[in-house]
């Protein structure tokens, strides 16, 4: 029971990592690639991870002409899913063990 509950943790902080890594990555890329866009975003409110998010789903941020910008929605996409996967798997580990 110790050894999937450290299992669980350690995959939730892998992906907390590797979230904090994706989203520094695009930050650094915006600042060099994209000022302009980098300056809007960079004086948001709600914080520049979510204006991000918000300029990828509004389409001030073109996706389809910057691969580096599909690439991260797509790795963003994919690390939802896994930590949606690992909260399910979770909650269908405790209710077995119990």
């Amino acid at each position: 029971m110790n050894q999937i509950l450290l299992a669980v943790i350690a995959t939730a902080l892998l992906i907390l990592l590797l979230k904090w890594w994706l989203d520094h990555r695009i930050k650094q890329y915006l600042q060099q690639q994209l000022p302009q866009q980098w300056r809007d975003i960079s004086q948001a409110r709600g914080g520049v991870v979510a204006a991000i998010h918000l300029s990828l789903r509004e389409g001030s941020l073109s996706q389809r002409h910057d691969p580096v910008l599909a690439r991260y929605q797509q790795q963003t996409k994919w690390l939802k899913v896994a930590a949606v996967t690992l909260l399910v798997a979770t909650l269908l580990l405790g209710f077995y063990l119990q």
